[in-house]
């Protein structure tokens, strides 16, 4: 990774901006989340490898679980780099 230098004033902006992007990506997390539960709902009954609706809502689960990790690291790395 390339250090970039940024005036005093860009640099709050900067590392605040991180910190959003994270909090966003939690929030894109939950909303997939819940879609996948809303669609899982009414696609339950039929558990087979053939129900489209099943296999969309367990995909949406996946992601969200996913999107959430990457939220957290991507906090986490941002939360190290104001320390230093």
């Amino acid at each position: 990774m390339s250090n970039h230098v940024y005036p005093f004033k860009k640099r709050n902006s900067v590392q605040n901006s991180g910190m959003k992007a994270g909090e966003m990506l939690r929030i894109l997390a939950w909303v997939v989340i819940v879609a996948g539960f809303v669609l899982l709902a009414p696609n339950v009954s039929d558990f087979s490898g053939e129900n489209l609706g099943l296999m969309v809502a367990i995909g949406f689960l996946i992601a969200g679980m996913n999107i959430f990790v990457l939220a957290t690291i991507f906090q986490l790395l941002h939360t190290t780099q104001n320390h230093e």
